[in-house]
Order: structure tokens, then sequence, then C-alpha cells
């Protein structure tokens, strides 16, 4: 990520989701998987959602598969994050506006051609959900863009 451009959201509306491609984190010895990040393809230019004190919005490029020894895994690349994300393609992204929560890091709602979906830093976990979602309590919708 040294070359990342920080993006906010008002680059991401009138874009187009052309795909979705995820980082994920295999645990060598479980075989358990947990998201690392994922990166929105707009008008065919990845667009890097990452955990750091938030969620930042990042141009960045999509990242190799490298190995973790010191932690017992591997890191993969796939072509797809899971729901909500994947369902994002082939959609126009419409609005995005800032969440902020009582207490924890921010995160962002994007809205896109008749779909919701929020993003939170949680416990530095990259975490999505359609929106509204009453077990995420009470989060500040801040419109921006």
């Amino acid at each position: 990520m040294c070359n990342a451009v920080e993006l906010n959201g008002r680059d991401l509306v009138g874009a187009r989701v052309t795909g979705v491609v995820s980082s994920v984190y295999v645990d060598g010895s479980t075989g358990d998987r947990s998201l690392v990040h994922v990166w929105l393809m707009l008008d065919g230019k990845p667009v890097l959602f990452h955990t750091m004190s938030g969620v930042r919005i990042l141009r960045s490029d999509i990242e190799k598969p490298y190995e973790m020894a010191e932690l017992g895994g591997r890191v993969v690349v796939e072509e797809s994050a899971g729901e909500p994300w994947d369902a994002l393609v082939g959609r126009t992204i419409t609005g995005v506006a800032r969440l902020c929560p009582d207490l924890g890091e921010d995160g962002w709602l994007l809205r896109a051609s008749g779909y919701q979906m929020a993003v939170m830093d949680l416990g530095d976990e990259l975490v999505a959900r359609l929106w509204p979602d009453a077990s995420w309590g009470n989060l500040a919708v801040v419109e921006l863009f």
C-alpha cells in the first residue's frame, strides 16, 4: 500500500461497481478464514476498503498473495468478498455517508441503485452488513455526498 492515495466518499459517487476482490487470511493449522481487505472495482479501477483507525478508502493496487509464516498462515486473493459486498457488482454508487458510532471507529454507508450497505471497523475487523442493521445500535448517519 505504499502508493495508496486516500479518497473520500465523493470520489465514489457515480462509479459503477464492476467487480469485488478480497484478501483473506487462512490459518495454516485450522483452515479458518478471515477477511483482511476488500477492493471494489469501480469502473475497472481498484478502490481499497482498509481498517486503520476507522475504515479508510484508498486508491490502491490489488495485493498479491503472501505467506505469513510468523502466524502460521497465508493471505490469499479472491475474486469475491461474499455478501453483502458481491451484491454491489453491476450497481452504480449513488450516495455515500459517514457512519459515526457512539463508541469506536467510524465507517461508511454506501448507497447503490436501491441497495444500502454499511462498512465498519469493529475491533480492527472490516465488517459489512446490509443497512439498516439494528444490531449495530446507535450509529449517526452524517450525509456527506
